[in-house]
């Protein structure tokens, strides 16, 4: 099974044109949060990407956390698109689940829904990475302890991240799991 990985796409037209020639090999999108730009764009870059006719799984960013039912609206208007927030969703038999970057945030509790459930996650969808890594930006960071927990305790296979447009390193590892930023990037992935 093949999957297209993106992020930070901020409803360019160019991003919708790229997915739409790059979904011809793959099975699946899946979309790391930020599809609109701070709120705008999303339901026109979701019409654009409505015509590869393959199912859409998602996370939210920071873009689309105003107004609050934003991204939620945005999901239920589209067939193809399935929001993962909080939920698991198998595809061909791998596992998929998600956080909402409201959930990536230090105070949340909403990730321990996911880490009780019956089934471990192959893949793991964040748009915010976790600190502390080269996936998110050294220093500055940008990434949450939260996610980092999650991923320590969890170990899914692969965690794919966005919000740092230039991380230090696109790829890096915690413990098993294989981090990789695809921020304002299309990375094509095979399980």
């Amino acid at each position: 099974m093949k999957f297209l990985a993106f992020s930070d796409t901020h409803g360019s037209y160019q991003s919708a044109q790229k997915i739409i020639t790059m979904s011809e090999e793959v099975d699946l999108l899946v979309c790391i949060g930020d599809f609109t730009h701070v709120g705008q764009y999303g339901e026109l870059f979701l019409d654009r990407i409505s015509s590869v006719k393959k199912p859409l799984y998602l996370v939210s960013g920071n873009h689309e956390e105003s107004p609050s039912n934003l991204f939620t609206d945005l999901v239920h208007k589209y067939d193809f698109a399935h929001n993962l927030e909080q939920t698991t969703k198998q595809f061909q038999e791998i596992t998929f689940c998600g956080c909402s970057f409201d959930a990536s945030r230090e105070t949340s509790q909403e990730l321990q829904r996911l880490k009780v459930q019956d089934t471990k996650p192959d893949v793991f969808l964040t748009h915010c990475p976790p600190r502390n890594t080269p996936a998110a930006f050294g220093k500055r960071d940008g990434g949450s302890l939260t996610i980092r927990s999650f991923i320590e305790e969890v170990q899914p296979q692969l965690v794919l991240c966005g919000h740092i447009h230039r991380p230090q390193q696109r790829e890096c590892f915690i413990g098993k799991s294989k981090i990789v930023n695809v921020a304002c990037q299309y990375y094509i992935f095979e399980m």
